[in-house]
Protein backbone atom coordinates (compact mmCIF):
# COMPACT_ATOMS: atom_id res chain seq x y z
CA UNK A 1 0.00 0.00 0.00
CA UNK A 2 2.87 2.82 0.53
CA UNK A 3 5.52 1.20 -1.96
CA UNK A 4 5.87 4.83 -3.83
CA UNK A 5 8.84 6.59 -5.73
CA UNK A 6 10.76 9.21 -4.59
CA UNK A 7 10.43 7.21 -0.49
CA UNK A 8 13.71 7.45 1.85
CA UNK A 9 13.69 4.92 4.43
CA UNK A 10 15.60 5.56 8.00
CA UNK A 11 17.49 1.96 8.40
CA UNK A 12 18.38 1.34 11.91
CA UNK A 13 20.35 -2.00 14.15
CA UNK A 14 16.54 -2.84 14.92
CA UNK A 15 14.33 -4.72 13.32
CA UNK A 16 11.33 -2.63 12.29
CA UNK A 17 12.90 -1.11 8.99
CA UNK A 18 15.18 -3.91 8.00
CA UNK A 19 12.08 -5.54 7.34
CA UNK A 20 10.32 -2.59 6.06
CA UNK A 21 13.24 -2.17 3.37
CA UNK A 22 13.31 -6.53 2.45
CA UNK A 23 9.44 -5.84 2.12
CA UNK A 24 9.68 -2.97 -0.57
CA UNK A 25 11.97 -4.72 -2.72
CA UNK A 26 10.08 -7.92 -2.10
CA UNK A 27 6.79 -6.41 -3.06
CA UNK A 28 7.96 -3.82 -5.62
CA UNK A 29 11.39 -4.09 -6.71
CA UNK A 30 11.50 -1.82 -9.69
CA UNK A 31 10.95 1.49 -7.29
CA UNK A 32 14.17 2.61 -5.99
CA UNK A 33 13.92 3.17 -2.01
CA UNK A 34 16.68 5.65 -0.25
CA UNK A 35 17.59 4.40 2.45
CA UNK A 36 19.73 6.70 5.50
CA UNK A 37 20.80 6.06 9.02
CA UNK A 38 21.23 9.35 11.45
CA UNK A 39 24.23 8.60 13.47
CA UNK A 40 27.64 9.36 14.69
CA UNK A 41 30.67 7.89 12.48
CA UNK A 42 31.26 4.14 13.66
CA UNK A 43 27.97 4.01 15.48
CA UNK A 44 26.14 0.50 15.60
CA UNK A 45 23.26 2.13 13.98
CA UNK A 46 25.46 3.27 11.02
CA UNK A 47 27.37 0.57 10.79
CA UNK A 48 24.19 -1.95 10.37
CA UNK A 49 22.08 0.44 8.32
CA UNK A 50 24.57 0.21 5.64
CA UNK A 51 24.90 -3.73 5.97
CA UNK A 52 21.17 -3.63 5.43
CA UNK A 53 21.15 -1.16 2.36
CA UNK A 54 24.16 -3.36 1.03
CA UNK A 55 22.52 -6.96 1.51
CA UNK A 56 19.53 -5.23 -0.36
CA UNK A 57 21.33 -3.31 -2.82
CA UNK A 58 19.70 0.02 -1.79
CA UNK A 59 21.80 3.53 -2.28
CA UNK A 60 22.60 4.79 1.75
CA UNK A 61 23.58 8.06 3.20
CA UNK A 62 24.90 8.70 6.53
CA UNK A 63 23.59 11.61 8.08
CA UNK A 64 25.83 13.29 10.45
CA UNK A 65 24.68 13.96 14.27
CA UNK A 66 26.13 15.14 16.94
CA UNK A 67 26.00 15.96 20.94
CA UNK A 68 24.11 19.72 20.24
CA UNK A 69 21.19 17.73 18.34
CA UNK A 70 19.17 18.47 21.68
CA UNK A 71 19.77 22.29 21.40
CA UNK A 72 19.03 22.63 17.88
CA UNK A 73 15.95 20.50 17.74
CA UNK A 74 13.94 19.80 20.86
CA UNK A 75 12.14 23.07 20.99
CA UNK A 76 11.07 22.00 17.29
CA UNK A 77 9.99 18.87 18.32
CA UNK A 78 8.34 19.93 21.42
CA UNK A 79 5.96 22.39 19.14
CA UNK A 80 5.57 20.87 16.26
CA UNK A 81 4.49 17.18 17.94
CA UNK A 82 2.17 18.88 20.69
CA UNK A 83 3.89 16.95 22.88
CA UNK A 84 4.08 13.19 21.50
CA UNK A 85 7.45 13.54 20.89
CA UNK A 86 9.66 14.24 23.78
CA UNK A 87 12.82 16.71 23.35
CA UNK A 88 15.06 13.39 23.35
CA UNK A 89 13.73 12.04 20.54
CA UNK A 90 14.16 15.32 18.30
CA UNK A 91 17.61 13.64 16.59
CA UNK A 92 15.18 12.97 13.54
CA UNK A 93 14.54 16.44 12.56
CA UNK A 94 18.14 15.79 11.48
CA UNK A 95 16.71 14.20 8.41
CA UNK A 96 14.88 17.33 7.28
CA UNK A 97 17.48 19.10 5.57
CA UNK A 98 18.06 15.85 3.71
CA UNK A 99 14.73 15.24 2.48
CA UNK A 100 14.20 19.00 1.20
CA UNK A 101 17.39 18.94 -0.38
CA UNK A 102 16.84 15.24 -2.07
CA UNK A 103 13.24 16.18 -3.38
CA UNK A 104 11.77 13.27 -1.39
CA UNK A 105 8.06 13.23 -1.46
CA UNK A 106 7.55 10.20 1.34
CA UNK A 107 9.61 9.62 4.27
CA UNK A 108 8.43 5.52 5.79
CA UNK A 109 9.06 5.02 9.50
CA UNK A 110 8.49 1.64 11.36
CA UNK A 111 6.86 3.34 14.36
CA UNK A 112 4.90 1.08 16.45
CA UNK A 113 6.86 -2.13 14.74
CA UNK A 114 7.62 -2.71 18.63
CA UNK A 115 4.12 -2.90 19.58
CA UNK A 116 2.15 -5.15 17.02
CA UNK A 117 5.00 -7.67 17.22
CA UNK A 118 4.69 -8.01 21.15
CA UNK A 119 8.46 -7.33 21.85
CA UNK A 120 7.34 -4.34 24.09
CA UNK A 121 5.01 -6.81 26.61
CA UNK A 122 7.04 -6.41 29.46
CA UNK A 123 7.95 -9.12 31.53
CA UNK A 124 5.99 -8.86 34.83
CA UNK A 125 3.15 -9.64 32.70
CA UNK A 126 3.24 -13.01 32.75
CA UNK A 127 2.83 -13.15 36.66
CA UNK A 128 0.08 -9.94 36.63
CA UNK A 129 -3.51 -10.02 37.23
CA UNK A 130 -6.85 -7.73 37.09
CA UNK A 131 -5.23 -5.54 39.51
CA UNK A 132 -1.63 -4.44 37.98
CA UNK A 133 1.42 -3.87 40.02
CA UNK A 134 3.35 -0.59 40.28
CA UNK A 135 6.22 -1.79 38.36
CA UNK A 136 3.92 -3.03 35.68
CA UNK A 137 2.61 0.67 34.85
CA UNK A 138 5.72 1.92 35.34
CA UNK A 139 7.16 -0.57 31.81
CA UNK A 140 3.78 0.60 30.01
CA UNK A 141 4.93 4.41 30.64
CA UNK A 142 8.84 3.21 29.48
CA UNK A 143 10.82 6.11 30.77
CA UNK A 144 8.76 8.76 30.68
CA UNK A 145 8.07 9.02 34.25
CA UNK A 146 12.13 9.07 35.19
CA UNK A 147 12.61 11.26 32.30
CA UNK A 148 10.02 13.73 33.73
CA UNK A 149 11.57 13.47 37.29
CA UNK A 150 14.66 14.64 36.00
CA UNK A 151 12.88 18.16 35.16
CA UNK A 152 10.10 18.93 37.61
CA UNK A 153 10.25 19.83 40.62
CA UNK A 154 9.41 17.59 43.49
CA UNK A 155 6.49 18.69 44.44
CA UNK A 156 4.83 19.11 41.22
CA UNK A 157 6.65 15.37 39.40
CA UNK A 158 5.05 13.77 42.63
CA UNK A 159 0.87 14.93 41.70
CA UNK A 160 2.15 14.34 38.24
CA UNK A 161 3.29 10.57 38.66
CA UNK A 162 0.41 9.30 40.72
CA UNK A 163 -2.07 10.79 38.70
CA UNK A 164 -0.51 9.03 35.71
CA UNK A 165 -0.07 5.59 37.59
CA UNK A 166 -4.02 5.48 38.89
CA UNK A 167 -5.05 6.62 35.08
CA UNK A 168 -3.13 3.76 34.09
CA UNK A 169 -4.65 1.32 36.78
CA UNK A 170 -7.99 2.20 35.54
CA UNK A 171 -7.60 1.51 32.29
CA UNK A 172 -6.05 -1.90 32.42
CA UNK A 173 -8.68 -2.99 35.39
CA UNK A 174 -11.53 -1.73 33.12
CA UNK A 175 -10.42 -3.40 29.79
CA UNK A 176 -12.75 -6.49 29.03
CA UNK A 177 -9.58 -8.94 27.75
CA UNK A 178 -9.42 -12.19 29.34
CA UNK A 179 -6.12 -12.34 30.16
CA UNK A 180 -3.09 -9.73 31.49
CA UNK A 181 -1.44 -9.52 27.34
CA UNK A 182 -5.00 -8.20 26.45
CA UNK A 183 -5.63 -5.51 28.94
CA UNK A 184 -2.33 -4.22 28.28
CA UNK A 185 -2.72 -4.40 24.24
CA UNK A 186 -5.89 -2.25 25.48
CA UNK A 187 -3.88 -0.03 27.49
CA UNK A 188 -1.20 0.49 25.48
CA UNK A 189 -2.72 1.11 22.30
CA UNK A 190 -5.52 3.26 23.52
CA UNK A 191 -3.82 5.45 26.55
CA UNK A 192 0.48 4.84 26.03
CA UNK A 193 0.73 5.30 21.77
CA UNK A 194 -2.98 6.20 20.51
CA UNK A 195 -3.17 5.29 17.05
CA UNK A 196 -1.61 7.31 13.96
CA UNK A 197 -0.58 9.86 16.89
CA UNK A 198 2.54 9.79 15.02
CA UNK A 199 1.22 10.19 11.34
CA UNK A 200 2.21 13.06 9.32
CA UNK A 201 3.60 14.90 12.77
CA UNK A 202 7.03 13.45 12.80
CA UNK A 203 8.96 15.31 9.25
CA UNK A 204 5.16 15.92 7.95
CA UNK A 205 6.56 19.42 6.40
CA UNK A 206 9.15 17.79 4.79
CA UNK A 207 8.02 15.02 3.46
CA UNK A 208 4.50 13.12 3.53
CA UNK A 209 5.45 10.43 6.66
CA UNK A 210 4.04 6.72 5.62
CA UNK A 211 4.12 4.36 8.90
CA UNK A 212 2.76 1.08 7.64
CA UNK A 213 2.63 -0.27 11.09
CA UNK A 214 0.08 2.20 11.91
CA UNK A 215 -2.09 0.04 9.08
CA UNK A 216 -5.27 -0.46 11.07
CA UNK A 217 -6.20 -3.73 9.44
CA UNK A 218 -2.53 -4.51 10.45
CA UNK A 219 -2.93 -3.56 14.22
CA UNK A 220 -6.07 -5.85 14.13
CA UNK A 221 -4.61 -8.73 12.89
CA UNK A 222 -1.74 -8.23 15.17
CA UNK A 223 -4.15 -8.45 18.01
CA UNK A 224 -5.44 -11.71 16.80
CA UNK A 225 -2.33 -13.79 17.19
CA UNK A 226 -2.00 -15.68 20.50
CA UNK A 227 -0.08 -13.76 23.25
CA UNK A 228 2.38 -17.02 23.48
CA UNK A 229 3.17 -16.47 19.69
CA UNK A 230 3.56 -12.67 20.17
CA UNK A 231 5.18 -12.29 23.15
CA UNK A 232 8.84 -11.15 22.66
CA UNK A 233 8.34 -10.60 19.05
CA UNK A 234 9.03 -14.33 19.23
CA UNK A 235 6.38 -14.98 15.79
CA UNK A 236 7.90 -11.70 14.51
CA UNK A 237 11.69 -12.60 14.63
CA UNK A 238 10.65 -16.18 13.10
CA UNK A 239 8.95 -14.46 10.30
CA UNK A 240 12.24 -12.42 9.51
CA UNK A 241 14.50 -15.46 9.94
CA UNK A 242 11.97 -17.77 7.29
CA UNK A 243 11.22 -15.13 4.60
CA UNK A 244 13.95 -12.44 4.71
CA UNK A 245 16.97 -14.53 5.04
CA UNK A 246 19.23 -12.03 3.62
CA UNK A 247 18.54 -9.52 6.25
CA UNK A 248 18.45 -11.69 8.99
CA UNK A 249 22.00 -12.75 9.29
CA UNK A 250 23.07 -8.98 10.26
CA UNK A 251 23.74 -8.10 13.49
CA UNK A 252 20.93 -7.40 15.71
CA UNK A 253 22.10 -5.90 18.42
CA UNK A 254 25.08 -4.59 20.07
CA UNK A 255 25.74 -8.54 21.24
CA UNK A 256 26.64 -9.18 18.12
CA UNK A 257 24.25 -11.96 17.18
CA UNK A 258 21.87 -12.11 14.61
CA UNK A 259 18.25 -12.49 14.87
CA UNK A 260 16.85 -15.29 17.32
CA UNK A 261 13.16 -16.24 18.38
CA UNK A 262 14.09 -18.72 21.31
CA UNK A 263 15.45 -15.93 23.75
CA UNK A 264 11.51 -15.38 24.27
CA UNK A 265 10.94 -17.95 26.87
CA UNK A 266 13.58 -16.38 29.39
CA UNK A 267 11.54 -13.98 30.21
CA UNK A 268 8.14 -14.97 30.33
CA UNK A 269 8.94 -18.59 31.66
CA UNK A 270 4.94 -18.46 33.54
CA UNK A 271 3.81 -17.82 30.05
CA UNK A 272 5.29 -20.73 28.66
CA UNK A 273 4.81 -22.95 31.74
CA UNK A 274 1.02 -22.38 31.71
CA UNK A 275 0.36 -22.72 28.35
CA UNK A 276 2.40 -26.25 28.08
CA UNK A 277 4.77 -24.74 25.05
CA UNK A 278 7.80 -26.87 24.12
CA UNK A 279 10.85 -25.29 25.97
CA UNK A 280 13.44 -25.60 22.86
CA UNK A 281 12.54 -24.22 19.30
CA UNK A 282 11.57 -26.09 16.36
CA UNK A 283 14.08 -28.96 15.41
CA UNK A 284 13.70 -27.35 11.54
CA UNK A 285 15.25 -24.32 12.80
CA UNK A 286 17.66 -25.56 15.18
CA UNK A 287 20.43 -25.04 11.89
CA UNK A 288 19.55 -21.56 12.47
CA UNK A 289 19.86 -20.15 15.50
Amino acid sequence: RETFPDTCLLVTAGLDSRLLAACFKQVNPDIRLQTTTIGVADCLEAKIGSQVAAALNYPHERIPLDTTYLARYGAQAAWRAEGKLNAFASWIYRQEPYLLEGGFQYVMTGILGNAISGRYYPASLAHAGQTPGEDLLQAGLGHKLDWLKEVMRPAVFQRTAVASLDSYAGAYRRSEAGDPYGRYDELYFRYILPRHAWKDEVLGDAAESLAPYLDNDLVDFSLTIPPELRVGGRLYRQMIVDRFPVVARLVSDRSGRSIRFDHWMDAHPALLKAKGKPTEAPSEYARLL
